[in-house]
């Protein structure tokens, strides 16, 4: 990798926060306030229907999966189960 490039790696919350707060004119406080806001109404939505649509960005839905039984392994150092 050649010096002075920054490594390829997703936006942190803190980096996401700072961008948006940028972009919008609002501080970073107000901004905090919207996500926890935001947070809460997901949460409250999952929890109540198991399907919560952010318009334009994003769909999320509760998946009930079924556990699955335990499987026997095999140690990779021992070569035990």
């Amino acid at each position: 990798m050649a010096k002075g490039k920054a490594e390829a790696r997703p936006t942190t919350k803190s980096e996401s926060m700072a961008f948006i707060a940028e972009k919008t004119g609002l501080t970073r406080k107000q901004v905090a306030g919207v996500f926890e806001a935001l947070t809460g109404l997901m949460a409250r939505d999952l929890k109540k229907f198991g399907i919560y649509t952010l318009p334009g960005l994003a769909k999320v839905k509760v998946v009930k999966k079924p556990a699955t039984k335990a499987r026997k392994g095999i140690n990779p150092f021992t070569k035990e189960e």
